[in-house]
């Protein structure tokens, strides 16, 4: 019974390959924009009312949105003694 188990697992081995490693057609400046993107979602859905949309109509979503990204406009502007040295 142990050996069917076995060649079970190694036939099963032979038939996956695993990609790995960065794609051949890796494009720098598309990988920054996408960041860039990512990072700005990942800072709107730290404010609640974004992250869990209780709003029901599209424009107050729209306006709370707006919102939320001029607090995050604003919180940019306004830098840390440490971070303009």
């Amino acid at each position: 019974m142990m050996e069917c188990r076995g060649s079970v697992r190694h036939r099963e081995a032979e038939y996956r390959v695993v990609p790995g490693g960065r794609p051949p057609a890796f494009d720098r400046e598309q990988y920054r924009r996408r960041n860039t993107v990512e990072r700005c979602i990942g800072k709107l859905n730290q404010h609640r009312a974004v992250a869990t949309r209780y709003d029901k109509r599209e424009y107050i979503f729209n306006g709370t949105l707006a919102t939320a990204a001029i607090v995050i406009w604003l919180r940019d502007l306004i830098k840390e003694p440490s971070d303009i040295a």
